[in-house]
């Protein structure tokens, strides 16, 4: 199916609490140390607020279970190679979900993470891959698919990894996160995020 249109800032639902929002993601008014939200130009873009600033997301709704889910992210800017973003998905809330996500270097990985009890795991080691764009001005369509506890990663339309695990399979939140290591204000753009899903 084509793509869904680009954002537009009137959609931009503003909440100065949580940020779970209805079919738009939200433009963060918040002030904290991570980052900054806007709609530019029918994109919407995500800016990290100074080096080095762990990984932070942006979640919207539906929760959804089993699904096709992509986005196009263009970095208009300085992007040092740990520099990283990409998406969070099956979230039981903000504080639990995975984490798949590219570097500026060319690496690719998926992570699970849980606040509550501060654990984190590598479920795919940061693997470098040719098939994504890196540097200032590149543009990568990153994909994932899920069914029950199978998960599938993709970038530029190919198949990166695939992957078993069934610590979060119950439907959850979806979004897309960054984290900058060096760029003090290493910044993402980002087209759209649609869902398709699995019949």
């Amino acid at each position: 199916p084509p793509p869904p249109p680009p954002f537009q800032a009137e959609d931009g639902i503003r909440d100065d609490i949580s940020c779970l929002v209805g079919s738009e993601m939200c433009i963060r008014d918040r002030d904290d140390n991570c980052f900054k939200t806007e709609i530019d130009g029918g994109r919407y873009i995500q800016t990290t607020k100074g080096a080095p600033i762990g990984a932070c997301w942006e979640v919207t709704w539906p929760r959804i279970q089993d699904y096709y889910l992509e986005t196009i992210a263009y970095v208009p800017g300085a992007c040092e190679e740990s520099d990283r973003y990409g998406i969070y998905f099956r979230g039981l809330d903000t504080r639990r979900g995975y984490l798949f996500g590219i570097t500026c270097k060319g690496e690719f990985w998926l992570s699970f993470w849980n606040s509550n009890t501060k654990q984190r795991e590598l479920l795919i080691e940061y693997t470098e891959d040719d098939r994504i764009s890196t540097g200032a001005g590149s543009t990568n369509l990153l994909a994932i698919q899920t069914s029950g506890d199978r998960i599938m990663l993709y970038a530029n339309n190919s198949l990166l990894a695939e992957v078993y695990d069934s610590t979060f399979t119950q439907d959850g939140l979806i979004g897309i996160f960054i984290a900058s290591e060096v760029t003090e204000a290493f910044s993402v753009r980002y087209d759209y995020l649609a869902y398709w899903s699995n019949p």
